[in-house]
């Protein structure tokens, strides 16, 4: 059976709130090959990293107010970690700038980009501007571009074809898009894993990532099927039950 690896969905969220360095650092704590975490743009254009577009699920903002509305000064001010647990009381929502500098050369990274309609040009961009001077910096840690959107695939493979994409799916169809994108690096939702996907993308070279996989026998059951990658809340669990 092959290994695959683990990556902690927007961090180890299953131990602290999502998106934020305290779900980071425990990443790093349990020496896991890779983090995934989620991009918007704020109002001044700056990436941050937060799951939703906008700020009550996750922050003590009370309004439902959008990330694309928010300065990153309003932003700094909100809690973004009490929600989860009053232990993570304080903790900020993190800029995509500020999680590089926590994590550079320490983990790899998978940033999936998310935007609203008529943003994808505006949102690959930032980002890929953030990362370029990182990328000058020493590290031997892979850092992956990933999305739902192709339009935002396709806007990050024309500005820098040298950067590591990966394709986000929920849908057969989106799968059969990105291969005749030519995409080798797929992710798809643990409830399309089936024979028929699982050849085809085998058949195609494409390394595969499964998303969101908490439980160990679901895990199990996608080693057994010879997926690369285990996207996991609680990797911890995972790690430790099959010894990955």
């Amino acid at each position: 059976m092959k290994k695959a690896i683990l990556i902690a969905h927007r961090g180890v969220s299953a131990e602290a709130p999502e998106n934020t360095l305290a779900a980071f650092k425990r990443a790093v704590e349990l020496d896991l090959p890779f983090i995934e975490m989620d991009i918007h743009l704020n109002k001044e254009g700056i990436p941050i990293v937060i799951h939703d577009e906008t700020l009550s699920r996750t922050t003590n903002e009370s309004k439902d107010l959008s990330v694309a509305d928010a300065s990153l000064d309003y932003l700094k001010q909100l809690d973004a970690g009490s929600w989860f647990h009053e232990k993570f009381s304080g903790e900020t929502i993190p800029t995509l700038e500020q999680t590089l500098q926590l994590l550079w050369g320490k983990i790899g990274l998978m940033l999936e980009l998310k935007s609203s309609e008529g943003q994808e040009a505006q949102l690959a961009k930032a980002v890929l501007t953030v990362l370029e001077k990182w990328m000058k910096k020493p590290s031997n840690k892979a850092v992956i571009i990933g999305s739902f959107s192709h339009k935002i695939v396709s806007r990050v493979r024309e500005l820098n074809p040298e950067q590591a994409v990966i394709g986000i799916t929920e849908t057969d169809e989106a799968v059969h898009e990105y291969i005749q994108m030519g995409l080798k690096h797929i992710a798809i939702s643990k409830k399309q894993a089936k024979d028929s996907l699982f050849d085809l993308l085998k058949k195609q070279n494409a390394r595969t990532w499964v998303y969101t996989v908490d439980e160990v026998e679901t895990a199990q059951e996608l080693l057994e099927f010879g997926v690369e990658g285990i996207i996991s809340n609680d990797p911890q669990k995972i790690k430790r039950s099959l010894k990955l």
